[in-house]
């Protein structure tokens, strides 16, 4: 082959390969596999959006230039190849809040921030949720209902020493740990599992998380069933169905949901095989008299789901996902909840289970215990913790706020407080009659006095002639005001 035949046939060959993706792209030459996890699906490229307008200002050019790319044949496959090559070279995950740590263990950043104390949201608050629980606990405990808090297990404190170095310091506070203080003060009963996983997870056969995936394994979810079963049986004698293992399962096929985070990440190769087992469970005879479950939750209850405990523990019992969508124990989606019918429907069940991961401690039972305590001992809460109740459980909002408090170097805590007195201040204005309490007057005159220069003026004088922060100041004006405002 002369020279000149041999570099027409390299320019063809690289002409070919050019034109792959335009010829996929229009003929579809082979079937890809579609992207998983959660982005944003550009339209198809196309001219309607065509103007001068557009045109002059270049958003024309931008917006077809993007759809365009995410049009490319092959995109789905070089999206992978890239991921992949990320991944192996510098255990890097190309999918939001996923962190690779030891040994390419798999984390959700969320749970790492929460065993590492940075959404810990002061303890104030865990304070208050504790006398809360403990009203309703006693509330329903005297009508033979029983309300039980589940600490479920989370990747972050249970494989903590798998996490990256920086999210392996010791921290100062962490929600859980607060919460469960709290608890222990005030009497709450609740049911501890994440204690039980931290032990277990130094002796297990099996793990207790895989490697690829956030919520627990199936084999440790059978291992949390079984226990937090065995002790409602001791406080529902003859109540509960009898459960035990029939066999562990190995399997060539990982099991949803324990390649959520591997599916996320978008990559080349398959799921990687690892020392998972799963459970097969023998159910004895239900008893007649099974109690009612409703469980308020998140997805770690899914798995239990899926290997048929709930519906055999549970008589026409419910679960409430983030206490917004009702799901049948048999696995069948209900709806939203119904406001009108809420607390009718919670309080047809036996036991309420309120179980909740670290991830969302700071979201706890997404004011369902709030909602319940409103309805049986009226609403007495303080606007202003109001406000702070409301941000601290849509986690789209305190997402938000973590995320700005970390740019401006101040904690969650700060930072939530700092909305708050926003929110009252804006409210305030339209709706003076709803602040009543003492809280809520101290926090308006606090703000009265950092609107107000010369007021402020005075108050700084006076907190640098006594030596004392100046926020202290300005508290122990505004309360001095509220207490004397009748004299």
């Amino acid at each position: 082959m002369n020279e000149l035949v041999l570099k027409r046939l390299i320019s063809a060959v690289l002409l070919f390969v050019l034109l792959l993706p335009f010829l996929q792209q229009q003929l579809g030459l082979v079937s890809e596999k579609p992207l998983t996890g959660a982005y944003v699906a550009e339209t198809i490229p196309n001219l309607s959006s065509l103007s001068w307008a557009s045109w002059l200002d270049g958003s024309f050019q931008s917006s077809f230039n993007s759809a365009l790319e995410h049009h490319i044949g092959f995109r789905n496959t070089f999206v992978r190849s890239y991921n992949q090559w990320q991944f192996e070279l510098f255990r890097k995950a190309n999918a939001e809040g996923v962190i690779v740590g030891r040994n390419r263990e798999l984390f959700e950043e969320d749970y790492l921030k929460a065993a590492s104390g940075k959404f810990f949201i002061g303890d104030e608050h865990w304070h208050r949720k504790a006398h809360i629980i403990k009203r309703l606990q006693d509330t329903l405990g005297a009508s033979g209902k029983q309300l039980l808090v589940v600490f479920e297990p989370g990747k972050g404190t249970t494989l903590r020493n798998m996490s990256p170095m920086h999210y392996m310091k010791d921290a100062a506070s962490t929600n859980y740990a607060v919460l469960r203080s709290a608890f222990n003060e005030q009497g709450v009963k609740y049911f501890d599992l994440q204690q039980c996983f931290s032990r277990w997870n130094d002796t297990s056969n099996y793990l207790l998380f895989p490697h690829t995936g956030t919520h627990w394994s199936y084999y440790g979810a059978w291992l949390a069933a079984d226990t937090l079963f065995r002790y409602l049986g001791e406080q529902w004698p003859g109540r509960i169905t009898p459960m035990s293992l029939n066999a562990l399962e190995k399997r060539d096929q990982i099991r949803h949901p324990d390649d959520d985070i591997w599916l996320a990440m978008n990559m080349l190769t398959k799921v990687p095989g690892q020392n998972l087992v799963y459970p097969v469970i023998n159910f004895g005879a239900k008893p007649s008299n099974r109690p009612k479950i409703l469980v308020v939750g998140d997805s770690f209850y899914f798995n239990w789901q899926s290997d048929g405990i709930m519906d055999a523990q549970s008589e026409e019992g419910e679960f409430w996902y983030y206490n917004k969508i009702r799901w049948s124990h048999q696995g069948s989606e209900l709806g939203l909840i119904n406001p009108e019918e809420r607390f009718a429907k919670a309080l047809s069940h036996d036991i309420i289970l309120i179980m909740i991961t670290e991830r969302f401690h700071q979201n706890f039972a997404w004011k369902f215990d709030e909602q319940l305590y409103d309805y049986f001992f009226g609403d007495k809460t303080p606007q202003r913790q109001k406000f702070f109740n409301e941000l601290v459980a849509a986690n789209e909002a305190f997402t938000r706020l973590y995320k700005d408090a970390v740019r401006q170097g101040m904690s969650i805590s700060d930072r939530l407080w700092k909305e708050v007195d926003y929110m009252v201040y804006e409210d305030f204005q339209q709706h003076p009659e709803r602040y009543t309490s003492r809280d809520d007057k101290v926090s308006i005159t606090m703000m009265a006095i950092r609107s107000t220069p010369e007021w402020l003026a005075s108050v700084e004088k006076k907190a640098a002639e006594r030596g004392i922060p100046l926020d202290t100041m300005i508290r122990m004006d505004a309360e001095w005001i509220v207490d004397n405002a009748g004299n």
